[in-house]
């Protein structure tokens, strides 16, 4: 299960069945779109919620965390009654930062689950070759990053130019991400070869199984064939805006659980029963009831919510998983 499911097998497996359906009944791929906004609703949302749950339940033990949560969000608020006032200043810068943190946020979690695995499996990243891994994972996200900035129409969102990234680098970075994509790859073998220099055997298999998810993910599916201008995929892969944000979530899911679990007696449906109400609050509830107060109408608000939500929770995510700095070493007795 938790390969499939964490580990991220599980979805190249649909991508493969998915893209197969859609090669032999097009409109297929609409109807996996529809599947995926509802399935949001059950894990999606709560992927936000769980994050939220985490900083108040652990605040004794890391108040520095909280206290970050209170901040960022009297920011967010007020970047959401600014955007709703004035979305044509707000909504296309907000939506690229959040298109392209969503980048990294994304290889970053798949990295932190790969070092997770390792340590567990008595196989810990360390040294040089941890910072190769790293770097190799986070590279792919930069690549993503660099193809937003380049392809911006790849992104839109329910068709409204608002919500179109503005474009960086249009023309120039697909060719840079290329160089960016290479690079990832031969620093994850250089990390491999480390390992094997040093302990005698290489990355663990779930290193690679999560490293090989992170590049199906980000690189495969946004590589364009000689001389085209858009994903080799075309048409037949509508739903991977969609997708990838699902299984993001369920593997978010499923380490929180497990952390809370470790923690705290939960009972995993009341605990998950909870999250759906939360998040259906947060992205549902605010983005209906801006129309009603503000000058912004109903398909602004449902580009600004999410979008200022995501980033929100990227900056308290990454202050939850941080690795805490290790005490500096004593100093040794001076003899005389």
């Amino acid at each position: 299960m938790d390969l499939l499911l964490i580990a991220g097998v599980g979805s190249v497996g649909f991508a493969v069945l998915a893209g197969l359906a859609t090669a032999a009944f097009r409109p297929s791929a609409g109807l996996i779109v529809i599947a995926f906004l509802h399935l949001g609703v059950l894990c999606n949302y709560p992927h936000y919620a769980a994050t939220y749950s985490l900083v108040v339940k652990e605040r004794r033990e890391k108040p520095q965390v909280f206290t970050a949560l209170i901040l960022a969000s009297l920011v967010m608020i007020g970047v959401v009654l600014f955007g709703a006032v004035r979305p044509d200043l707000v909504l296309r810068p907000l939506v690229t930062l959040y298109l392209c943190w969503s980048a990294h946020h994304y290889a970053a979690q798949h990295f932190g689950v790969a070092s997770m695995y390792a340590h567990r499996r008595g196989a810990p990243l360390t040294g040089t070759s941890r910072s190769l891994a790293q770097l190799a994972f986070l590279l792919v996200g930069v690549f993503l990053m660099l193809v937003i900035v380049d392809d911006s129409q790849a992104f839109q969102v329910a068709d409204d130019a608002r919500s179109i990234p503005l474009e960086i680098l249009p023309g120039v970075g697909y060719p840079v991400a290329l160089c960016v994509g290479v690079v990832a790859i031969g620093s994850f073998g250089a990390s491999d070869y480390l390992s094997r220099r040093q302990r005698g055997r290489g990355l663990d298999p779930m290193v690679w199984v999560l490293f090989g998810t992170n590049v199906a993910w980000f690189i495969v599916p946004r590589l364009r064939l000689p001389g085209a201008t858009a994903p080799w995929t075309g048409d037949l892969a509508i739903w991977l805006p969609f997708a990838i944000p699902f299984f993001h979530c369920t593997q978010y899911l499923a380490v929180c659980g497990w952390r809370e679990r470790a923690k705290t007696e939960v009972r995993p449906v009341f605990w998950f029963m909870g999250l759906v109400g939360v998040g259906l609050l947060l992205f549902e509830g605010v983005a209906r009831a801006l129309p009603h107060v503000t000058p912004l109408d109903e398909n602004g608000a449902f580009i600004l919510v999410p979008a200022a939500l995501n980033v929100h929770h990227f900056w308290v995510d990454g202050r939850i998983w941080k690795r805490p700095k290790a005490p500096a070493p004593a100093a040794l007795p001076q003899t005389t």
